[in-house]
């Protein structure tokens, strides 16, 4: 009987106990849409930790069939709505093959050349995190001063000094980003910008040296604002570190539980229906606009009611809207959306206490 080889020193000697193990898939399909929904859960996970800035940030993952072509999510829309079906299929030129949002031209030129000069590079993420662009001020490598730094140490990180802080929109100036990649890199540190990273099996991976790096930068920040001096961890326990604790395997394994929790807390991002979208709204309007549900509700409403009371119930209950959304939809009655209505703001005037 051959045994397979272990791929972590946690995996378990006794046979027969449950241990997480790398997805087989039948097809590219099959693959492709796991790498999908992983990429979208990426983004509600970065959401989540309060990675988000605008519309900077953009993650990417290569299509299993067509190393190619890779997926990212579309420009400017919030990473807490991203949802598998709102993904883009883009070229190495920028050009869009599947999708119908805009691609964000800085991760396109940054992404592309990285994807493109690497082909060992699976997947990467960049966002404009706090402690990570505080950091990148600094323009230094992150020391090995506590086990999760050592996972970066030696040729685990890069420290990149060109185009420090330029706004990366130009094709040449993604080459020199991607330059900076080896082999080995996990995470590159780009002076005056931020953090970048980068996974050889798995979107999770990428992800997992992402939270990493930002932990890492947090951790330094604060030890250095002690005033004291860093004891370093001596080289050949970083170097023992980096061997058992920073594999794409256990990086993997470090974001299961990320993953997990964040696909439980958001069901709704496996969807890969191609639904009147953009915007996240039940009506499938546009973020900018007032949603038609809203708008009935408003016309239902009587002059008489605070405008104030009807903005609490909506941030209170954005359901409620979108119920009676469903309910117009379906052609019913105009008066029983008004009743609805009516019982939904009478619901809430008995809930809320009486300040009088």
């Amino acid at each position: 009987m051959t045994v397979a080889a272990k791929r972590s020193v946690y995996e378990p000697d006794q046979a027969g106990l449950a241990f997480p193990r790398y997805p087989v898939f039948a097809d590219a399909a099959q693959e492709r849409r796991h790498r999908r929904v992983r990429l979208a859960a990426a983004c509600r996970l970065f959401a989540d930790l309060g990675y988000e800035y605008g519309f900077a940030g953009h993650i990417t993952v290569r299509d299993p069939e067509d190393p190619n072509l890779y997926w990212t999510n579309p420009f400017a829309l919030e990473f807490g709505a991203v949802k598998a079906s709102d993904l883009l299929l883009v070229d190495h030129d920028g050009r869009v093959i599947e999708g119908a949002r805009a691609v964000n031209r800085a991760g396109f030129v940054l992404h592309a050349a990285i994807h493109a000069a690497h082909p060992g590079i699976l997947a990467s993420c960049h966002c404009h995190t706090i402690n990570g662009m505080a950091w990148a001020a600094l323009g230094r490598r992150l020391e090995p001063i506590t086990q999760t730094a050592c996972g970066f140490y030696g040729d685990g990180q890069a420290l990149i000094t060109e185009e420090a802080g330029a706004v990366v929109v130009e094709r040449g100036a993604g080459h020199s980003v991607a330059a900076a990649f080896g082999s080995d890199t996990k995470v590159a540190i780009h002076q005056n910008h931020g953090l970048f990273s980068a996974g050889q099996e798995s979107v999770e991976e990428a992800v997992w040296w992402f939270v990493a790096a930002e932990r890492a930068c947090e951790i330094q920040l604060k030890a250095e604002a002690t005033g004291h001096p860093l004891k370093l961890v001596p080289e050949a326990n970083a170097a023992h570190s980096a061997k058992h604790l920073a594999t794409p395997f256990m990086a993997w394994l470090h974001a299961q539980p990320m993953f997990d929790r964040t696909l439980r807390l958001h069901p709704d991002v496996i969807d890969l229906s191609t639904g009147p979208r953009p915007g996240a709204h039940p009506c499938g309007a546009s973020r900018i606009e007032r949603p038609p549900c809203r708008q009935r509700l408003e016309t239902s409403m009587s002059p008489n009611i605070n405008q104030n009371k009807y903005n609490y119930c909506i941030g209170r209950c954005e359901w409620a809207s979108a119920v009676i959304c469903c309910i117009s939809e379906f052609s019913c009655s105009s008066s029983l959306t008004t009743w609805i209505a009516s019982r939904y703001r009478s619901r809430r005037r008995r809930s809320r206490p009486n300040t009088t």
